[in-house]
C-alpha cells in the first residue's frame, strides 16, 4: 500500500518553518517561481513511500518506491533513509535525482538536502538547457556518464572519470571525456583535466587541463582553427587566440598559416562602452613567398556617441598594395573593392529641429592595370546644416546647406557651397493629402581650373512642386481571408526652370537610377552640380491587400508613368544624351505572397512608345519549411541602360541578361544540397557558382562548400570551406555560412530549440 507522508511533510514543514501549519491548498503562481534567496531552506519536504518506519532518534526508513521531495530538488530510489536532525538522504537500488533542470540516476547516492552537498555512484545524467546556457538562441542538452558524481552545492558538480555528448541516447558519434570535470553554473564555469575529444572513434591528444564557460560567454583561450583553401594562397589554416580582457573588451590574434604566401598574423581589438563602440584590424605577412615582399592592411573603425549632443564617426581603412585584397581575401565583397574610405565625421544635433555635420573623407583607389579606375574626389572638409520646423501656422518649414572643398591628384579642384530653403503647406486628410512645396537652389563655386585660373561661379534655381494623392478601401476576400484591398492614386507636379549649367564643374554628381523611389524625386542628378531642369507630371497608382485581423501586407502592385511638357535641356556629359521624348517609360512592380508559401517580385521598365522591355527583374521565393528553400530569378538591361556593368556582367553598351537560382533542400538521411549559379546569357560564362552539402546528424554537422565569382577587375577566385559543428560544443574548420546567407538569400542555419528543464517539471 501506497503511503502519502501529508502529515510528516506538514510537521516537518512547519518545524522548519517557524510557523503553524496552513491547509492544503494549490498555489500555482508560488510552485511555479524561482523561490527567493534563503527561501529553499524553509521550504516544506514531502515524503512517499509503499511503506514507512520512524525511529526516536530521527531516522526514517522508506520501503518500495521511495520519494522525497522539495522545491527544485526531487529523489526517487527502491529504498531510503532519511535522518531529520541532519535533513540527509541515504537512497538505493535504482536512484534517480532532479536537481532542476538536471537529472541523474546511479545505484547509490548520500546527499544533505538543505545545502544539496552529496555523492552519487556511477551516474548517468542529463543536464538541461538553461537559459543562461543557450547559443544563438538554441538549447542544448547534455547527457553522459561518470565513476562519481559529486554534488558540491546548487548548480555545482564534479564528475570523476566523465564523459558527455549532446547525441541521443546510444548514438555517440561525439564525447568528451575527462579525468574530473568541475562544473560550476553559478560561475559559469567548468574545467576539465586530462580531457580529449573523440568524433567517430578518433581522439584528440589528451589534454592536461582546459577551461571553458558554460554558458558560450567571452573567455580568454584558443578559438576552434580554422581549415580551408582559396586558389591565390593555396591552403591555409587559421589558429585564433581569443583575450577576455574586460567584460566592454577583447582582442584576438590569428596567427593564419598559407601553403603558397606563407605565414600572416590577423589581429582585431573591439571596445565597446556607453558612449563608444571602436574595432581596430591588423594584418600583417611578412614575406609574401610569391612576391618577396611585406604586406600589411588596417581598419580602424570608431563610433562615439554623446547622448544630447550628437554623434562621431571614424572609419580608417589602407592596405600596403592595389592587389592585397584580391589575392589574400576570400570574402567577395573585399575581393572586389575599388575604393577604400578614410574619413571621420561628427553630427552636433542638439534639437529635433536642427543639426551640424562636418565631414572629412579621402580615399585609397586600388588600381589594376587591366582595368584602370578613376579615383573619386576628395571632400576636405565637407560641412552640412539641416534644419526643420513642422506645422509652423500650417506651414512645414525646411533648409539645408553644405560647404565643401574637393580635392583631386589630376582633375580641376575647388570649392562649392550650396544652401536650399524651402516651404510647403501640407493639406491632410482622412483619405488623401495635397502638399504644395516652393524652394531656391542657391550654389556658389570656387574653381581652381589651373595653379594661376580661378573662376567664382554662382546658380540660383526656383523648385516648385505639388504631390497629391488619395486612399481608397473596401473589404474583399483573398484565399478565404478577409483582407482589405485599396487603391491609392498620386499625383505629382514639378517645376524647374532652366538655368545654364555647362560651365559648372562636376564633382560628385550622377544620373540617377529611373525607378519608382527616383520618379517623385525633385532631381533627376545625384548630387548638387546640376539642377535638373522640369516640366512634368508624374501620374501612379498602387494597390495592396492588407489582412484585416493582423494588418499584414500581402500583396502590392503599382504602376507609374512621367508626363514631360518639355524637353531637357540640362545636361552632365556629353557621352549622355539629353532625354526629348514626351512619356517616359512605364514602371510596373509587384511583390507579395502569390501562393501558399511562395512569394514572388518583380520590377519592369517598358518603353511607352514600342512598347519594348528596356529593363526587368523578376524573381520567386518557394520556402515550404525552414530547411526547404528555392530562390530562382531572371535580370534584363538592354544596351542603352548598361552604362556601368558590374564585374562579370555584360559589357558597357551590350544587353544585360542573366539568370540566378539558389538552392537549399534536404536529399535523404540528413543530406542536404546547398547551391547557386548566376550565370551571363551575353558572356555564356557563369558569374558565381557555389555548390556544398551538408550533413545533419542530429548532435553535430559538417558542411563542404566550394565558392567561384568574379572580382572587380574580371579575375575569378576560388574558395574552399569545410565545417564540423558540434552541436553545443564547438566548430572545426572554415565558417561558409556569411558566404552561404549571401549567396543564398533565406538561408539560415539552426533552428531554435525549446529550453528544457522548468520549474513545473517537478510538480505533479
Amino acid at each position: 500500500m501506497r503511503i502519502q507522508a501529508s502529515a510528516f511533510a506538514l510537521m516537518l514543514g512547519a518545524a522548519m518553518a517557524g510557523a503553524p501549519a496552513e491547509e492544503p491548498a494549490l498555489r500555482l503562481h508560488r510552485s511555479l517561481s524561482p523561490l527567493p534567496p534563503g527561501a529553499r531552506d524553509q521550504a516544506p519536504l514531502f515524503v512517499a513511500s509503499d511503506g514507512m518506519q520512524g525511529f526516536t532518534d530521527g531516522e526514517s526508513v522508506l520501503q518500495g518506491n521511495a520519494e522525497i521531495r522539495r522545491h527544485g530538488l526531487r529523489v526517487r530510489a527502491d529504498q531510503m533513509r532519511y535522518w531529520q536532525d541532519l535533513n540527509e538522504v541515504e537512497a538505493s537500488g535504482n536512484v534517480e535525482v532532479w536537481v532542476g533542470a538536471d537529472r541523474f540516476r546511479g545505484p547509490r547516492l548520500r546527499m544533505r538536502i538543505d545545502d544539496q552537498i552529496g555523492a552519487l555512484q556511477q551516474p548517468e545524467f542529463s543536464l538541461g538547457a538553461r537559459p543562461s546556457r543557450l547559443r544563438s538562441g538554441a538549447a542544448v542538452e547534455l547527457r553522459g556518464d561518470a565513476k562519481v558524481l559529486r554534488l558540491d552545492g546548487e548548480d555545482r558538480y564534479r564528475l570523476d572519470n566523465a564523459r558527455f555528448t549532446t547525441c541521443k541516447p546510444g548514438v555517440d558519434d561525439w564525447y568528451l571525456s575527462a579525468n574530473s570535470m568541475d562544473l560550476d553554473f553559478n560561475e559559469d564555469l567548468g574545467v576539465a583535466r586530462g580531457a580529449r575529444l573523440t568524433f567517430k572513434g578518433v581522439s584528440t591528444p589528451t589534454l592536461p587541463w582546459v577551461d571553458f564557460p558554460l554558458s558560450g560567454a567571452r573567455k580568454s583561450g584558443f578559438l576552434p582553427p580554422t581549415i580551408g583553401a582559396q586558389g591565390k594562397v593555396g591552403a591555409e589554416v587559421l589558429v585564433p587566440y581569443y583575450w577576455n580582457i574586460a567584460p566592454h573588451a577583447d582582442a584576438t590574434l590569428t596567427p593564419r598559416y598559407m601553403t603558397q604566401r606563407g605565414l600572416q598574423i590577423l589581429s582585431e581589438a573591439r571596445y565597446l562602452d556607453r558612449f563608444n563602440n571602436s574595432a581596430v584590424r591588423y594584418e600583417y605577412l611578412p614575406n609574401d613567398q610569391q612576391l618577396g615582399t611585406s604586406r600589411s592592411a588596417y581598419s580602424i573603425a570608431n563610433t562615439l556617441n554623446i547622448p544630447g549632443v550628437g554623434v562621431g564617426l571614424l572609419n580608417l581603412n589602407r592596405v600596403s598594395d592595389d592587389a592585397y585584397f584580391r589575392e589574400l581575401s576570400g570574402r567577395m565583397t573585399l575581393a572586389t573593392q575599388a575604393y577604400l574610405p578614410r574619413e571621420g565625421s561628427f553630427q552636433y544635433a542638439p534639437s529635433p529641429w536642427w543639426s551640424w555635420t562636418t565631414r572629412v573623407q579621402r580615399f585609397q583607389t586600388l588600381q589594376n592595370p587591366s582595368n584602370p579606375v578613376t579615383p573619386p574626389y576628395e571632400r576636405v572638409p565637407q560641412i552640412l546644416l539641416n534644419g526643420q520646423r513642422y506645422d509652423y501656422g500650417g506651414f512645414d518649414l525646411a533648409g539645408s546647406g553644405e560647404f565643401v572643398s574637393f580635392e583631386h591628384p589630376t582633375l580641376p579642384t575647388g570649392q562649392r557651397l550650396v544652401g536650399y530653403p524651402s516651404i510647403s503647406y501640407p493639406m491632410l486628410a482622412s483619405g488623401g493629402y495635397l502638399r504644395p512645396k516652393v524652394g531656391m537652389h542657391l550654389t556658389r563655386y570656387g574653381v581652381t581650373r589651373t595653379q594661376a585660373s580661378e573662376a567664382q561661379l554662382n546658380r540660383a534655381v526656383p523648385i516648385f512642386s505639388v504631390d497629391s494623392g488619395l486612399t481608397f478601401e473596401r473589404p474583399t476576400k483573398f484565399r478565404d481571408a478577409d483582407v482589405v484591398q485599396t487603391l491609392e492614386p498620386r499625383v505629382y507636379y514639378l517645376r524647374v526652370p532652366y538655368r545654364n549649367q555647362n560651365n559648372l564643374p562636376v564633382f560628385d554628381t550622377g544620373v540617377t537610377d529611373f525607378n519608382y523611389a527616383q520618379i517623385f524625386s525633385e532631381n533627376y542628378y545625384v548630387g548638387s552640380d546640376r539642377v535638373s531642369d522640369a516640366n512634368q507630371l508624374t501620374l501612379a497608382l498602387t494597390s495592396k491587400l492588407i489582412r484585416t485581423v493582423t494588418g499584414q501586407e500581402i500583396f502590392r502592385a503599382l504602376l507609374a508613368q512621367r508626363i514631360y511638357f518639355e524637353p531637357q535641356r540640362v545636361g552632365i556629359a556629353s557621352t549622355i544624351p539629353l532625354r526629348t521624348e514626351r512619356y517616359s517609360s512605364y514602371l510596373f512592380g509587384l511583390a507579395g505572397q502569390v501562393l501558399p508559401r511562395t512569394t514572388l517580385e518583380a520590377t519592369a521598365q517598358i518603353d511607352s512608345q514600342r512598347f519594348n522591355p528596356e529593363r526587368f527583374n523578376i524573381g520567386a521565393r518557394y520556402q515550404p519549411a525552414r530547411d526547404q528553400l528555392l530562390n530562382v530569378s531572371y535580370r534584363y538591361t538592354n544596351e542603352a541602360l548598361n552604362v556601368n556593368p558590374l564585374p562579370g556582367s555584360a559589357a558597357q553598351g551590350t544587353p544585360i541578361r542573366q539568370i540566378d537560382g539558389s538552392v537549399y533542400w534536404p536529399i535523404t538521411g540528413g543530406f542536404s544540397f546547398i547551391g547557386r549559379y548566376n550565370y551571363s546569357i551575353a558572356n555564356n560564362a557563369p558569374i558565381e557558382t557555389l555548390a556544398g552539402v551538408e550533413y545533419n546528424a542530429g548532435c553535430w554537422t559538417v558542411r563542404g562548400v566550394t565558392q567561384r565569382f568574379i572580382t572587380g577587375t574580371g579575375e575569378q577566385n576560388r574558395l574552399f570551406f569545410i565545417q564540423l559543428e558540434l552541436d553545443g560544443l564547438s566548430r572545426v574548420g572554415s565558417n561558409p555560412r556569411e558566404a552561404l546567407r549571401r549567396s543564398v538569400p533565406g538561408y539560415s542555419v539552426g533552428a531554435p530549440r525549446s529550453i528544457a528543464g522548468q520549474p513545473f517539471d517537478l510538480n505533479e
